[in-house]
C-alpha cells in the first residue's frame, strides 16, 4: 500500500478524494481537494459547510488523524 504522502502528491491537480472516519458506531466523510503543488482544501459538511487550507504536511497528519479539528483554520 502507498504511503498518505505518496497518494497525496500523486492527485492530480482539482481532484477531490474522500477522507472517511469511523469510530465503530459512527462514520464521519471529509472531501479533501488538491488546488496546488502543496495545497490542499478540506470541506466538512458535518455541521453545515466549513471549508478549510492546509499544506501538504498537515494534510498527511490530517488524512492520518493526527490534525485535531480544533486545530484547523476552518472558513
Amino acid at each position: 500500500m502507498k504511503s498518505v504522502k505518496k497518494q497525496l502528491k500523486e492527485m492530480p491537480i482539482n481532484a477531490i478524494r474522500d477522507v472517511v472516519y469511523s469510530n465503530g458506531i459512527g462514520r464521519n466523510t471529509k472531501e479533501l481537494e488538491r488546488v496546488g503543488p502543496n495545497k490542499f482544501y478540506i470541506h466538512d459538511f458535518s455541521n453545515g459547510w466549513l471549508m478549510a487550507s492546509l499544506d501538504l504536511k498537515q494534510s498527511i497528519r490530517y488524512v492520518k488523524g493526527s490534525l485535531n479539528f480544533l486545530d484547523i483554520d476552518w472558513v
